[in-house]
């Protein structure tokens, strides 16, 4: 299957050179990379050039147009609109993807024609290039694919699949079958749900991708405990109101899908009515978590997830839980949530 490296960099002059070298020396002969940097001020789009000028594998490197500071969803949009393979693999300018990673991921495409996502196992490493955890999924040691289900509670939107967009790889029907993203801020939830509607998504434990955190990623990477409790809790629960803004586009993908044929009437209404208690799950979730927040406000999301649960008692056991954790004191609560770190970060290019 011919791949398509979709390698988008902004303002990552101390590790761009590594990373493109990593996509260059694949162990994989029919791919192509395309590179979208957004406009970088620093020297990264110089110190592309002169690695890819020098390179012997430059024929498979194609540059999109140079353009001012456009964001992350529009540079993805047109770095995939430019793609010609059957598959797309994420590789930010920031993180290192091993070497077989091309050839594990199209394997896994090749053998499973249900598959329309592949996620795996990575590494973090910091801005050093010192590995800070080995993995971080430790928990998932086997392959796995995973469906979609016709409900879901709360969080658990993703029917127990790792959503890690540093290590996302797609199917390009993902982006023919869709319009471009206009209602999200980044492509990996956006594509991974996308890749639920169409399909499932596979999971491989092989490490394929060093993930660098190094304070100035656009994701909750960046992310880590400080000595002022408010920030840190500050910092978490942006985590839950940024996940709340991928909502709108998650239900227009899932009518456009109804529309071209690709999902029945009662798949519609079951996507519709897990996006909504999904949005209800995360804004209770911000208020819990944040310091800042009022009891009014905190009871009007927990009723609105009460209702979109139909008032289960799974639903009111956990709106009890969340008051709980929400009435605990500042320091108490940094305690319990630093420690839980979210496991599906948005991306970060």
């Amino acid at each position: 299957m011919k791949a398509s490296i979709i390698f988008l960099t902004y303002n990552q002059e101390k590790f761009v050179s590594e990373a493109l070298r990593a996509a260059l020396e694949q162990d994989f002969e029919d791919y192509e990379i395309i590179i979208g940097d957004d406009g970088s001020t620093d020297a990264t789009s110089e110190i592309i050039s002169r690695l890819v000028d020098a390179h012997a594998r430059r024929h498979l490197v194609r540059f999109l147009p140079k353009e001012p500071n456009m964001g992350l969803v529009r540079n993805w949009n047109r770095a995939i609109a430019a793609a010609r393979g059957e598959v797309l693999v994420v590789m930010a300018g920031d993180d290192i993807s091993s070497s077989d990673r091309l050839a594990v991921t199209s394997r896994i495409f090749e053998d499973n024609p249900d598959v329309m996502v592949v996620m795996s196992q990575v590494s973090i490493i910091n801005e050093s290039g010192d590995e800070l955890v080995a993995e971080w999924e430790p928990q998932r040691r086997v392959d796995s694919i995973h469906r979609a289900s016709a409900y879901s509670f709360g969080l658990d939107f993703w029917h127990g699949a790792p959503t890690l967009g540093a290590c996302g790889s797609y199917r390009r029907v993902l982006s023919t079958a869709f319009s471009p993203i206009d209602a999200a801020k980044a492509e990996d939830e956006v594509f991974i749900y996308r890749g639920f509607l169409l399909g499932s998504l596979a999971y491989t434990p092989k490490n394929l991708v060093k993930w660098r955190w190094h304070g100035r990623n656009l994701s909750m990477g960046a992310w880590s405990e400080v000595d002022a409790p408010a920030t840190t809790l500050a910092t978490v629960a942006k985590f839950y109101q940024g996940r709340a803004e991928y909502c709108e586009q998650f239900r227009k993908d899932s009518r456009q899908a109804y529309d071209q044929g690709l999902l029945t009437a009662d798949r519609l209404e079951s996507e519709l009515a897990k996006i909504r208690k999904y949005e209800a799950a995360l804004r209770l979730g911000f208020l819990t978590i944040s310091p800042t927040a009022k009891w009014v406000p905190w009871l009007a999301a927990a009723g609105r997830f009460l209702r979109s649960h139909s008032l289960t008692w799974r639903a009111w056991r956990h709106v009890v839980i969340s008051g709980i954790k929400f009435s605990l004191p500042i320091r108490q609560k940094v305690r319990h949530f630093s420690s839980a770190r979210p496991t599906s970060p948005t991306p970060k290019t």
